[in-house]
């Protein structure tokens, strides 16, 4: 994405026009693909809740824990590596709040786990999980398809400051 982006800026400039002035969409790039692996893990939560639930045979509750992790690393690391591009003076601190976040809101889920399967049984459970999981990535969307107005009014204030753009 960012090579067409410099060749479309360069191809611009060699017809004699003014490059775009819009950012690259480092938020697009980044969360673009988003919605593939947190459907995958929405499905699978469904899965896992509901054969767990019904006590079925463990091979698609292995495969759906199997699926779930390995789909569940690849947003992660995509929110982690966008933190760094957008504050790169601060890599560091925007990476530990990352992972303060997630890990403070894998201990508030657990905390109430129990009691949500209680309510809910382990299937309902992991069906609100799923519906969560959909809700974010809603979520996610919205903030791509509003990423240019916020790359520019972030150009803007760190323009004024100072800082790396």
């Amino acid at each position: 994405m960012k090579q067409n982006y410099i060749d479309k800026n360069e191809a611009l400039e060699a017809e004699g026009k003014e490059p775009s002035n819009v950012p690259f969409n480092i938020l697009k790039a980044r969360l673009g693909y988003y919605p593939v692996p947190a459907l995958a893990v929405a499905g699978f939560s469904l899965m896992f809740g509901w054969c767990t639930s019904e006590h079925v045979n463990i091979a698609p509750i292995l495969i759906a824990i199997f699926v779930i992790s390995v789909f569940t690393m690849l947003p992660m690391s995509a929110v982690n590596t966008l933190l760094v591009d957008l504050y790169p003076e601060r890599s560091g601190s925007a990476a530990s709040l990352n992972n303060l976040f997630r890990c403070g809101m894998s201990a508030i889920f657990m905390s109430c786990l129990d009691k949500m399967n209680n309510k809910m049984t382990i299937g309902g459970t992991y069906s609100f999980m799923a519906g969560v999981d959909f809700a974010g990535i809603f979520l996610i969307l919205f903030l791509i398809q509003q990423s240019i107005p916020f790359l520019i009014n972030r150009r803007e204030k760190r323009t004024k400051l100072g800082l790396p753009v």
